[in-house]
């Protein structure tokens, strides 16, 4: 049985409302569809308003590798980078060869300012058979993990150095 939703919602919100458990397909075209918004305020507000709708109604299976990456995804784009970091740990122990998974988890340790961890993961996806897009999205995101950690790196120093007299 559809449930109709209120006249205040959009689509992303909209295709979630149901009162049977969701399907994989369900979730993941909920997070596509938020995921697809410009990345402003109401991007933040439908990825919020989604995660917490999952996370409420999602069988009771939902340690399925999907869901997770989907509620990774969902935190990673509400801001909620340590929470992405939870669930896409998680989605990637289900299945530690899956590109997308470990992708998405290197983007969260890096938004949460866990380089080490992220090269970690870079580390790992090298030593797996990925395809050419795949390998081309890592070393893209090694080179941002490389400029955050420099920038980290210089923050330290610069908040170590700043308690000593100037001469």
């Amino acid at each position: 049985m559809i449930r109709r939703p209120p006249s205040s919602t959009l689509f992303p919100y909209t295709t979630l409302f149901r009162s049977a458990p969701l399907l994989i397909a369900e979730t993941l075209g909920a997070t596509r569809c938020v995921l697809a918004l410009p990345a402003d305020g109401s991007r933040v507000r439908w990825a919020i308003r989604v995660k917490d709708w999952l996370e409420l109604h999602s069988p009771a299976a939902s340690q399925h590798g999907a869901t997770l990456l989907a509620l990774g995804e969902l935190c990673t784009a509400s801001g909620s980078a340590l929470e992405a970091c939870a669930h896409l740990e998680r989605a990637a122990g289900l299945d530690p060869g899956d590109a997308p998974t470990l992708l998405a988890l290197t983007r969260a340790y890096l938004r949460s300012e866990q380089c080490e961890r992220a090269m970690a993961i870079v580390a790992h996806a090298q030593r797996l058979d990925l395809s050419e897009s795949e390998r081309a999205a890592f070393r893209e995101i090694q080179t941002e993990i490389k400029i955050a950690s420099a920038r980290i790196d210089a923050v330290r120093r610069e908040g170590s150095d700043g308690g000593q007299d100037r001469p």
